[in-house]
């Protein structure tokens, strides 16, 4: 069985002209190596548009038409396991996948998760899956949200800061990952050549790929994120029934059925209303419930005329 085999193109003309772009062609299909590339930015500010830009952009078939083969639906992971299984799968030079938020814990490979079993496997991946040549684009927050192993065998950073969907461009910085004579890793800006002098790219501009392709990437990623709260409020209340612990609200529906016969404790005479420091002396409880509480009081006694 042969990996990372097919006919090496030449860059499409639409990849030549941007340096980044160029880059990562050339690295897959002339120099014969994967890339790992870390996307990252603030929430809301466009890491997975830009990711799967690149992706769309990059992914060529080896047929020589140079057709947008990247499909949402096989080169998107959303785990450490998808990610791997993805990995495995997809033989094509050039192949571009994207695991989504990489950073969170339990499904990601997160720094707080330091050299768990999972960890473990995904640094054995990324260091021996060179002969595939592939591009994996892993987008976070921020770098430090990921495994520092996995950070170290990064080739790439690129940060996010806007998307112009008007223009229809996606706009970033993004750096050449290399090692200094201490073995610690820099990153280094692009360079180009103009008029005999060689220039920095600080700022990149890359355009989105059609919006069908970002439509379907968005639904998933949306789904994806609804069913991961879903699923933590899920775990956490099994939880706490496991540990026989009740919600506030189950708490605060037995503080209030034990005050009603002794309402009147409540009572200040002198203001004429149930009083809020009272219920939270006496009950013990915070402000915020004590208001809750006091609320509860004053529409199951209270009359028109806010009289007992």
């Amino acid at each position: 069985m042969s990996y990372g085999t097919g006919t090496v193109y030449p860059v499409p003309p639409d990849i030549k002209k941007v340096v980044p772009l160029r880059h990562l062609w050339n690295a897959v299909h002339e120099d014969r190596s994967n890339q790992i590339v870390l996307v990252n930015g603030l929430p809301r500010k466009g890491k997975s548009v830009l990711a799967c830009s690149f992706a769309w952009h990059l992914y060529r078939g080896t047929t020589g038409d140079f057709e947008h083969k990247f499909d949402v639906e096989k080169h998107v992971a959303f785990s450490k396991l998808d990610i791997q299984q993805a990995i495995k799968k997809y033989k094509t030079v050039g192949a571009c996948l994207i695991w989504e938020e990489a950073g969170i814990a339990e499904l990601g490979a997160g720094a707080r998760d330091f050299w768990s079993s999972g960890n473990k496997a995904l640094s054995t991946l990324f260091q021996t899956m060179g002969f595939r040549r592939q591009i994996v684009f892993v987008t976070l927050p921020t770098k430090i949200m990921i495994d520092k192993h996995l950070r170290l065998l990064s080739h790439v950073e690129i940060e996010a800061f806007k998307v112009n969907r008007r223009k229809k461009r996606c706009l970033a910085r993004i750096k050449w990952n290399e090692m200094g004579n201490k073995g610690d890793i820099y990153g280094k800006y692009p360079r180009y050549v103009e008029d005999g002098l060689r220039k920095r790219i600080k700022t990149l501009s890359i355009p989105l790929p059609p919006d069908e392709v970002l439509k379907e990437y968005e639904y998933r990623s949306e789904l994806f994120k609804e069913w991961l709260q879903n699923k933590l409020i899920s775990d956490e209340v099994n939880k706490d029934k496991v540990k026989g612990k009740k919600s506030v609200t189950e708490l605060l529906k037995e503080k209030y059925m034990a005050m009603i016969p002794k309402y009147k404790e409540y009572w200040n005479e002198e203001k004429k209303k149930f009083d809020v420091n009272l219920i939270i002396m006496m009950e013990e409880v915070s402000r915020h419930n004590g208001y809750i509480l006091k609320a509860r009081l004053d529409k199951e006694f209270l009359n028109e005329d806010g009289v007992i």
